[in-house]
């Protein structure tokens, strides 16, 4: 069974002018920018998402605030041991987890403990020499009003905040914070 060709009256679409389609894309676009600069001027802490939910742009630093910044050292074994750093790439991370996972540690949340473990694992299956210790060191940046400066960032010295042993992450040991 073969089907009726279609009449003319069924292929003819609904035309609409071009002038009708401009218009309703303004209103689309013009609708858009409303609500960014809704967003943008009035914020309310609440999630804007498309408009303002981005990580740069969805809460701004008073100068005079602090950031903190941390990275993973690991310890060799011998009788002088030497501090490496260690990237995220290293242990195989390919997201930003990893920064949140050391400024865990470094400010002993409750996560911390499973963070080290995890970060133990890691060490000791992917580095080479096996490190025995892992250590996280800080830093502290006040901001101003045009950010941070690099000539700061350059001078400032490191801090050892935690360390533990690759076989033993639940004994870390607590040092003073920068």
């Amino acid at each position: 069974m073969t089907s009726s060709p279609p009449t003319a009256a069924r292929r003819e679409q609904a035309y609409v002018p071009l002038t009708v389609k401009k218009l309703l894309a303004v209103m689309v676009i013009a609708s858009c920018l409303g609500a960014q600069v809704y967003a943008a001027a009035w914020p309310s802490g609440a999630r804007w998402w498309p408009f303002m939910n981005y990580p740069m742009y969805s809460r701004s630093y008073p100068p005079g605030r602090t950031v903190a910044s941390y990275q993973l050292r690991a310890l060799g074994c011998g009788a002088e041991p030497e501090a490496r750093r260690i990237g995220a790439r290293q242990l195989g991370y390919r997201d930003g987890h990893f920064r949140g996972e050391l400024s865990a540690i470094a400010r002993d949340r409750p996560k911390a403990p499973r963070h080290r473990a995890r970060l133990s694992r890691l060490a000791g299956a992917r580095l080479t020499p096996r490190p025995c210790a892992l250590q996280v060191w800080g830093r502290r940046a006040a901001l101003t009003r045009a950010g941070v400066s690099a000539a700061a960032l350059r001078d400032m010295q490191w801090t050892l905040l935690r360390e533990w042993r690759v076989d033993y992450p639940d004994s870390a040991r607590v040092l003073p914070g920068p």
